[in-house]
């Protein structure tokens, strides 16, 4: 499968600009032995309804637990330390969740849930099917694997 994968040092985190609607953005982490470490979407169902899903734990998306910034273009923040991922939108928090027996409900990854987040995640993966970037920054220094992927 195509996509971008990029490896970056020890401060994790990716921002990633979209205009539009309907659209997803997907980002899969890896330790450095590319063992997954578990992977987080975000879901534009219409102007006003965006929600999330931390992969292999949650079985359903969810809404944000605050009021995005109404801006038409945003600007993400997505980064992972241990079993916790925050985001910010527009350089405002929106979301700091950690992975837990509580918000991981998912019954196919009740017992893989812990092993998925409880690797440190220093890679990510953008599958072909992330849509939502015009663009997109990854920590310095970074290395490009695969620039096959394409933003449509």
């Amino acid at each position: 499968s195509s996509g971008i994968n990029a490896e970056w040092p020890l401060r994790p985190g990716t921002s990633i600009s979209f205009v539009g609607n309907r659209q997803n953005i997907k980002i899969w982490f890896y330790d450095t032995d590319l063992y997954q470490a578990g992977s987080f979407y975000i879901w534009f169902a219409s102007t006003y309804s965006v929600k999330y899903l931390l992969g292999e734990c949650m079985r359903y998306y969810t809404s944000f637990p605050v009021s995005l910034p109404a801006d038409q273009q945003r600007t993400w923040m997505i980064s992972k330390r241990g079993k916790t991922i925050k985001v910010y939108c527009n350089g405002k928090m929106v979301l700091e969740v950690a992975a837990s027996s509580e918000i991981c409900d998912n019954p196919e990854y009740s017992t893989t849930w812990a092993t998925y987040y409880g690797r440190e995640a220093n890679t990510i993966y953008l599958p072909i099917t992330h849509t939502a970037s015009d663009s997109y920054y990854i920590g310095n220094p970074f290395k490009i694997k695969n620039m096959k992927a394409k933003f449509a």
